[in-house]
């Protein structure tokens, strides 16, 4: 009797390196992090030297993070997402077979929209009405200082990484 002759399935490209990919897309929102936090956190503490001692008792320093800072960075992620779309749709097509036109489609489809209330990023600081002022413009930047770090760590980086993580289990689920 004549053996049969099975056909082996097609093999697959070698899966990308996708994980280097993503390492390499939240570095670059780290550092735009860094860049925009610095200039937000320079602008906030000359701002609140020119002010009066009596304004900043009474009503305090408002610093608009949402405008310096949550905007800008938020736009940036977005960005970041869609380049890492762009950049490993290619080889993640290869790997799985299909057009990487399906994969961009799939993957710009994750991008979800994102905001915070103005008034939860915004910070107030208030002087205390014994508080030598070189104290408090050390301890208004330092408020600043973990605002940021909370925007950024709790909210930014986080919405990112989870896109990146729907982006990459819509392929997975393509595959």
């Amino acid at each position: 009797m004549p053996q049969e002759r099975t056909e082996d399935p097609p093999q697959r490209a070698n899966a990308p390196d996708v994980q280097r990919l993503v390492d390499r897309t939240l570095a670059a929102y780290a550092g735009r992090h860094k860049q925009w936090g610095d200039a937000a956190r320079q602008d906030a503490v000359e701002s609140v030297r020119r002010m009066g001692r009596w304004h900043l008792v009474r009503t305090g320093c408002r610093v608009p993070l949402y405008d310096l800072y949550f905007l800008s960075l938020r736009r940036a992620g977005d960005q970041l997402a869609r380049g890492f779309i762009n950049e490993a749709a290619l080889p993640v097509a290869d790997a799985l077979a299909r057009s990487p036109a399906q994969l961009m489609l799939a993957g710009k489809g994750c991008i979800a929209p994102f905001d915070l209330p103005r008034e939860s990023v915004d910070l107030v600081v208030k002087q205390g009405l014994f508080e030598a002022d070189l104290a408090f413009v050390m301890r208004f930047e330092q408020e600043v200082i973990e605002r940021l770090e909370w925007l950024y760590a709790a909210q930014l980086r986080r919405h990112l990484a989870e896109t990146i993580t729907r982006i990459t289990d819509a392929w997975a689920a393509l595959g």
